[in-house]
């Protein structure tokens, strides 16, 4: 049968107030909130705004425990909201936890439809999209909230009074400010320039083979999804780079976990920092998921004890939801250090596979030093790329990058056209890490040639 429910709404601005009501039956303070909900008679849900700040007071705690003990009508529930809540042990197991995915493409669907025949009421809306683009436009909403989704489709339609392709772009560039306000992570929308990066061919032919993974072909023959790979090698060898190239490559958007703020000092936020992280990305799918210097989240043999065992907690979630994962979020991790990854994090199949990233050979140096004069609008054929290529061994890719924007710098403070002669006495100058921590680098290599895949 039906019974007629009474739904009650309380904060501590307004009050508690039947829903659709102006009128105030109780206080905004939330012990005579409390009180009236235990006497309240009848069936009634009531839904208490970011209560749970309020439970920090033992008083309001022992009295809450007492109300849901002893309500006098047992169809009646009490629903708690908040945008982030902990409740303690004791208040825990009293309630059944419900957190609220973000929206779907259906739902974003549904809001851009609502959207156009809003605004089309009060004026004159263009709708010059088309189908395949309208998808891309739901596509760039994903990780966003419904309210967030429709203040920047708002904007973005009424800018120029149209719905069109270049919307796309404006969405891109609202939502990546929205997401990166929150510090954990930082979005590069997809765009139509090209990241280009010297050598790495045996990389740049697994990643070919890696895209079919996400067509529908492989899906219709239950073929998993790639996860994602480990970059491990010297600084400055285009590791970072590679995330770019991937996410330019497949036409996908690059987020980056900024791990320097995923940690927090109070103990429970961490891994909140986590979850909210992941839950982004997720919604955002597909998309590549960069974490730069994944040593600093997963360090081994470290003291977890001087963090409360954040670090600890931290690799378990991470372990865990690299495990779980179903979306299409391709992750792309690096790490400067092998020696601080710990060996769980290594074990195969955690990743699809760890490549290991050396200083460029001969030929790769080639390549950056002609991708590099290209990109300084140097002309072709005045300098011997090939004889600098050979003076510059066991330079890394960003120290050639480094050598030739100064000695560009000096010829230009100078006044003196840039010469081959000019570079190869700049190189002789130049003290690359390789020389300069020369024990520590061989040691990374000498492990990792027997264990780790080469980029090239």
């Amino acid at each position: 049968s039906n019974i007629a429910v009474t739904f009650f709404e309380w904060s501590v601005v307004s009050g508690l107030r039947p829903s659709g009501k102006d009128e105030e039956i109780n206080s905004n303070d939330p012990i005579e909130c409390l009180k009236f909900i235990r006497n309240y008679p009848s069936p009634a849900v009531f839904l208490l705004k970011d209560f749970a700040t309020h439970l920090q007071n033992p008083t309001i705690v022992r009295l809450f425990r007492e109300v849901i003990a002893s309500l006098v009508n047992p169809k009646t529930s009490v629903l708690l909201c908040s945008p982030q809540m902990s409740l303690s042990s004791e208040l825990a197991h009293l309630a059944v936890p419900f957190e609220l995915n973000l929206p779907g493409k259906s739902e974003l669907r549904a809001l851009l439809n609502a959207v156009v025949e809003v605004l089309s009421a009060t004026q004159k809306i263009q709708v010059k999209i088309s189908a395949e683009e309208t998808d891309a436009l739901i596509s760039s909403l994903s990780g966003l909230t419904l309210r967030q989704a429709r203040q920047i489709l708002t904007y973005a339609i009424t800018l120029d009074g149209a719905l069109t392709a270049q919307d796309i772009d404006i969405v891109l560039a609202r939502k990546a400010d929205l997401i990166q306000s929150s510090g954990l992570l930082e979005i590069f929308p997809i765009s139509n320039s090209k990241f280009e990066i010297g050598g790495f061919a045996v990389l740049k032919d697994w990643l070919k083979t890696a895209a079919v993974g996400f067509s529908e072909e492989a899906r219709q023959m239950n073929i998993p999804a790639p996860k994602g790979i480990l970059l491990v090698g010297i600084p400055g060898c285009g590791k970072s780079l590679c995330a770019k190239v991937i996410a330019s490559t497949w036409r996908q958007a690059l987020v980056k976990l900024d791990a320097s703020r995923l940690f927090d000092k109070y103990i429970g936020e961490t891994e909140k920092n986590f979850r909210k992280a992941t839950a982004i990305v997720e919604a955002m799918a597909p998309c590549v998921f960069w974490i730069d210097e994944i040593e600093k989240i997963m360090s081994a043999g470290g003291d977890s004890s001087s963090d409360g065992g954040a670090s600890n907690r931290a690799l378990g979630m991470f372990l865990t939801w690299m495990q779980e994962k179903q979306t299409d979020v391709f992750l792309v991790a690096t790490a400067n250090d092998i020696s601080r990854l710990p060996t769980e994090f290594l074990r195969k199949g955690r990743f699809d596979e760890i490549f290991f990233v050396d200083l460029p050979s001969l030929k790769e140096r080639t390549e950056i030093l002609e991708i590099q004069i290209k990109w300084h609008k140097l002309k072709a054929g005045i300098l011997s790329i090939d004889e600098l290529a050979k003076a510059t061994e066991n330079f890394s890719g960003a120290e050639l990058e480094q050598f030739l924007t100064s000695s560009l710098l000096k010829c230009l403070r100078d006044k003196r056209p840039l010469t081959t002669e000019l570079l190869l006495l700049e190189a002789k100058k130049f003290i690359p890490l390789a020389q300069s921590r020369f024990e520590e680098i061989n040691k990374m290599r000498a492990f990792a040639k027997t264990r780790f895949l080469s980029v090239s």
